[in-house]
């Protein structure tokens, strides 16, 4: 098979996992299922559809732009294969209230760290660039987030059936690690060193200690979201980010095929932060401040950034109405969610039209990559 098709299949398979993620919303007012499933849902969108992201970003882009091998058949078959494992594992637990479902789709995850680490890790390690330190930090932050959001779930999830009895700060934090401490980690090591290429001066986070500080206080900002104020995790986790991010004012920009698409990255990154300042500023807003974090943010950041990928390999542009077309719709998707938690009177009906929004955006941005890869060389 060649690279075309395999850039091309690989991208087909995240975006059936993206709209997996949300297909729970559309099909709950056919009766399908009796209730929301916002565990499965954080499952199937972090560890299944984002997870997709960074194997794409990893075994296909990574070694290309470095220089080095591409993994093996093995390395292949297990990565591309445990997302969806992740994924259709956890609808079964929730579909049948099967807790052994529940174990089998984090061990699914974990078979997919352990093999992301085996071949990622040897990979950068003899990487003298600043940067290229900074993403193998960010990157094992994401794995410990990951593992350890697992982990508190599958306690909670375990001591609901033993014990009888909910411990709502156990998921609270399995939560926070999962949805947002793993993604925003993922987003640093992958995105953060594309916006420092074309940066004209370097920044903190290329040092060492920096990360460190910005990693103990992402890493505290959750806990102390619930046990002590809303409003401080929030205002932590924009400082911080802020700070990571560095100066709001624009880098250099890189010529020719990557320029649209590298300005899609920066402001992808600069939306983030304000998704938690719309949570500061009312905590009643919480669930749609952290959908623009991870929507309009981190999910858009990861999309544009495999579709410039796609652009570099091939040398080609895709159709001009496709890219817009595929922002708007992530745009209305993160618009419709807000929308449900202003007018909780007609909240299923926002629900289900931001999740076909979402699903639409994912479906132009599989259009835009077939279209890229079958377009005339520039």
């Amino acid at each position: 098979m060649s690279q075309k098709s395999v850039i091309g299949w690989s991208c087909l398979y995240c975006g059936l996992l993206g709209c997996i993620s949300v297909g729970h919303w559309l099909v709950f007012p056919a009766g399908v299922t009796e209730d929301y499933r916002n565990v499965y849902h954080m499952i199937s969108s972090t560890q299944g559809f984002l997870s997709g992201l960074i194997v794409i970003s990893c075994f296909l882009f990574l070694p290309q732009k470095l220089g080095e091998q591409a993994p093996g058949k093995v390395f292949r078959w297990l990565a591309f294969l445990t997302p969806a494992g992740t994924s259709v594992s956890a609808w079964f637990r929730f579909a049948f209230r099967d807790e052994i479902m529940l174990a089998v789709s984090m061990g699914f995850w974990m078979i997919l760290v352990l093999t992301l680490l085996a071949y990622c890790y040897p990979l950068l390690k003899n990487q003298r660039k600043a940067t290229d330190r900074t993403r193998i930090f960010w990157f094992g932050c994401a794995f410990v987030f990951g593992a350890t959001g697992t982990c508190l779930v599958s306690i909670y999830s375990t001591l609901q059936i033993v014990i009888v009895k909910e411990i709502p700060w156990i998921l609270f934090l399995g939560r926070g690690y999962l949805l947002q401490g793993m993604p925003l980690a993922i987003f640093i090591a992958i995105i953060l060193p594309v916006v420092h290429k074309f940066s004209n001066e370097s920044h903190a986070t290329t040092s060492l200690w920096p990360n460190i500080l910005f990693l103990f206080i992402l890493t505290i900002s959750i806990p102390l979201e619930f046990w002590l104020s809303p409003r401080l995790g929030f205002a932590l986790r924009a400082a911080v980010l802020l700070f990571v991010f560095g100066s709001p004012k624009t880098p250099g920009t890189p010529a020719g095929i990557e320029n649209r698409l590298f300005w899609i990255i920066w402001l992808a990154m600069r939306i983030i932060p304000i998704g938690y300042v719309v949570a500061l500023i009312d905590p009643e807003l919480r669930e749609s401040g952290l959908h623009v974090v991870l929507v309009t943010g981190i999910t858009l950041g990861l999309l544009t950034y495999v579709l410039k990928n796609v652009q570099e390999h091939v040398q080609t542009q895709s159709h001009p109405l496709l890219l817009p077309g595929f922002l708007l719709a992530l745009c209305m998707s993160v618009l419709l969610r807000a929308g449900a938690d202003i007018d909780i009177e007609r909240q299923i009906i926002f629900l289900n039209a931001s999740a076909m929004s979402f699903v639409v955006g994912i479906i132009l941005w599989v259009i835009t990559v077939f279209s890229t890869l079958t377009g005339k060389k520039d």
